[in-house]
């Protein structure tokens, strides 16, 4: 910890991504001059348009939100982002609560779970399983950058995600979030774009779980403004990152 605080002390300038991590700082000792709570420079990536996206991937019968409403053949869908954890036994926890969600979904809202594994290595087998074992007409899309889940984010009703940057991403395009939280870090990003909308891995709780999706989608224009909101935020704070570059190599 001592020196981490010297040499994190002695740099020009130290940018963060939540209040969290500043605090941190600050109790290691470093000064809170140096220290700016910024964002994630993800939120400068501009979302890749549908009419691109339709040729890169098989969306048929896929509707986006704020569309018309689907006819009889197209469903509106939520993004599905999991990971696997070493310490966790995602086949019996995980798995069977995320799968049933999706029932639920399905059944309640007609929704279509699309997983997007944002690390083949780490996050497929997770994502396959629970394709497997959901009764919903489950998808799988494998997005080629950032700027196309961005884009696919943007037409979900919402994102559930445990990666930090799916649900960067669905913030970014100013779409709701159900986030489960594996880490701080997750906690610490629902809370500084204003969403109480995630859970626990440790407490997977189901009927928590659709209190929040039920909550998501029926009061989702409303969340997609707060989004929008704190995706403008969150872009006027990675502008003050570039000039701070700037200025520090003048």
């Amino acid at each position: 910890r001592r020196r981490t605080a010297r040499t994190v002390s002695a740099c020009d300038a130290v940018s963060v991504r939540d209040p969290d991590s500043a605090s941190e700082l600050s109790l290691l000792g470093v000064p809170e001059a140096l220290v700016t709570c910024t964002a994630d420079p993800a939120f400068c990536i501009e979302g890749t348009a549908r009419p691109v996206l339709e040729k890169r991937y098989d969306l048929s019968g896929l509707s986006f939100a704020g569309e018309a409403e689907p006819g009889a053949d197209t469903h509106r869908y939520y993004l599905v982002s999991l990971r696997q954890l070493k310490k966790k036994d995602f086949a019996g926890t995980i798995v069977p609560e995320v799968s049933t969600l999706a029932n639920w979904l399905w059944e309640q809202f007609a929704l279509i779970p699309v997983f997007v594994p944002m690390q083949l290595q780490n996050d497929d087998a997770i994502c396959n399983a629970v394709m497997q074992a959901t009764l919903a007409p489950a998808r799988r899309i494998v997005p080629d950058t950032a700027a196309d889940l961005i884009g696919l984010s943007a037409g979900a009703q919402f994102v559930l995600g445990m990666r930090l940057h799916s649900l960067i991403y669905a913030a970014s395009a100013g779409t709701p979030i159900l986030g489960i939280s594996y880490d701080p870090k997750i906690d610490a990003f629902c809370r500084v774009t204003h969403q109480t909308t995630y859970v626990s891995v440790d407490n997977l709780d189901q009927t928590v779980l659709r209190t929040y999706a039920a909550q998501l989608c029926s009061s989702n224009e409303v969340i997609r403004r707060t989004m929008r909101e704190a995706a403008r935020e969150m872009r006027e704070k990675c502008r003050f990152d570039a000039e701070t570059a700037v200025r520090l190599l003048q």
